[in-house]
C-alpha cells in the first residue's frame, strides 16, 4: 500500500473541496478539485509514490474541470437570479388594497399580493380598498407600498 499519508492528505482535501462547494455560490467550482483529490488518494492507498499521486490529481481534476464547464454554464444561464429571499421576493409586486391604509404611522392595513395577505403602511397617504399597489420597502412583516398609480382609485 501507498503512503498512508498522501491518502489522508487527499482524502482531507477532497472533503475540503467538498464543503466549499456546497457553500460556494458558483456551480461546480471546487467539484472537479474534489474528484481529483478522491482519485489522488486511490491512487496513493493503491501504492502510486507522491509524484504519480500528484500527477493523477492534476491529471483526474483538470478533466472533471473540462467537462463540468459546459454544465456549469447551462445552469448559471438557464436557472434565473432571485430577487430577493422571503418577504424580499415581494419587492417590486404589485397588488390590491384589502383593507384600507390610513398612511397615519403606526396604523397598517392590509394588501393582497400573489394570493398572499400581507399587512401594508403607506408613506403616500391613505389608499382606499381595490386600489392597485407596488411594493417598494420590507420592513419586518410589513410591507410599505406606494400607490400603483393615481388614476385607478375605486371610491
Amino acid at each position: 500500500m501507498g503512503d498512508t499519508i498522501w491518502t489522508l492528505i487527499y482524502l482531507g482535501l477532497a472533503v475540503v473541496f467538498v464543503v466549499g462547494e456546497i457553500f460556494s455560490p458558483g456551480s461546480f467550482i471546487l467539484a472537479p478539485f474534489a474528484l481529483g483529490a478522491m482519485a489522488g488518494a486511490i491512487g496513493s492507498f493503491a501504492g502510486l509514490n507522491s509524484t504519480l499521486s500528484l500527477l493523477v490529481f492534476l491529471a483526474v481534476s483538470a478533466g472533471a474541470f473540462v467537462a463540468l464547464r459546459p454544465l456549469a454554464r447551462h445552469i448559471d444561464t438557464t436557472i434565473p437570479e432571485e430577487i430577493g429571499v422571503g418577504a424580499n421576493r415581494l419587492l417590486g409586486m404589485t397588488g390590491i388594497v384589502t383593507k384600507e391604509i390610513t398612511g397615519l404611522p403606526g396604523e397598517s392595513g392590509m394588501v393582497k399580493i400573489s394570493g398572499e395577505v400581507w399587512g401594508a403602511l403607506s408613506e403616500a397617504g391613505p389608499l382606499p380598498v381595490n386600489m392597485s399597489i407596488k411594493v417598494v420597502k420590507v420592513s419586518g412583516t410589513r410591507l410599505l407600498v406606494e400607490p400603483l398609480s393615481s388614476l385607478n382609485r375605486d371610491s
